[in-house]
């Protein structure tokens, strides 16, 4: 099953950022389902993915986030090829939405992410699998990790379990680019990554989509997280110990 995960906040996402929902997270889900179907064209299963998430907000009443500012909501759906005389054709096996109240952790003190690696085996693909391939690592990480990146034996960096990474950095004149590795790199499409892209176009601010390399971490300025529940997550660090899979 692929899935995505969004948040709602309580009265106003469903009216004013309804549109914006949807097509991000119609986006995500049919970048997940593409490497599984090829003979499916897009944009056919585009407007079948919209249709299932357009059913999952309806079915998101006001009601249950009565308690709660913020809502996560889990979208997932369970995929298979269906054979016919003619070829074969996307099926949507089940949908499951799960819905829960989310409260933001506040970060009082230093938020440091722990370089681990190694990629994701199926870096195109958010799927259910992913949940549980990634325990290894949630398990390896000190306690109060801001998230697990993971990284190339050459040391670069790619994302984290449930995040994306971006990096601030100097260039030799002083002036500063934004970077984050590129999705053909091997990171899941994320749809705060995708906002953030877009913020810095709105303010002209140059992204450079290239893997952050531990060996220019002198050039770093500041660093941050993505994720669709946390938003933007600023770092006050990042630790690779012995721990690293590549022994870095």
């Amino acid at each position: 099953g692929v899935y995505t995960t969004l948040s709602i906040e309580n009265g106003n996402s469903v009216s004013r950022r309804r549109e914006e929902l949807i097509e991000l997270h119609t986006a995500r889900l049919v970048r997940c389902i593409l490497p599984i179907v090829c003979r499916e064209t897009s944009e056919s299963l585009y407007e079948n993915v919209r249709d299932y998430v357009v059913m999952c907000l309806d079915a998101v009443g006001i009601e249950v986030m009565s308690e709660s500012p913020t809502c996560m909501v889990v979208i997932v759906l369970w995929v298979a090829l269906e054979g016919t005389t003619t070829g074969s054709h996307l099926k949507i096996e089940r949908i499951t939405m799960y819905v829960k109240e989310y409260t933001m952790k506040s970060i009082d003190g230093p938020n440091v992410a722990c370089i681990l690696g190694p990629p994701r085996k199926n870096p195109d693909i958010k799927d259910v699998l992913w949940m549980r391939d990634r325990e290894y690592l949630e398990q390896l990480a000190p306690p109060g990790a801001a998230d697990v990146l993971l990284c190339t034996e050459h040391g670069d960096i790619l994302e984290g379990l449930v995040t994306n990474l971006f990096v601030v950095v100097e260039n030799g004149d002083g002036s500063c680019v934004v970077q984050t590795a590129p999705v053909d790199s091997g990171v899941l499409w994320g749809t705060m990554r995708h906002q953030v892209i877009g913020a810095c176009r709105h303010l002209s601010i140059p992204v450079e989509y290239r893997c952050p390399r531990m060996d220019d971490r002198h050039s770093w300025k500041e660093a941050f997280l993505t994720n669709s529940m946390r938003g933007v997550s600023p770092l006050t660090g990042m630790s690779c110990g012995k721990e690293n899979v590549w022994g870095l």
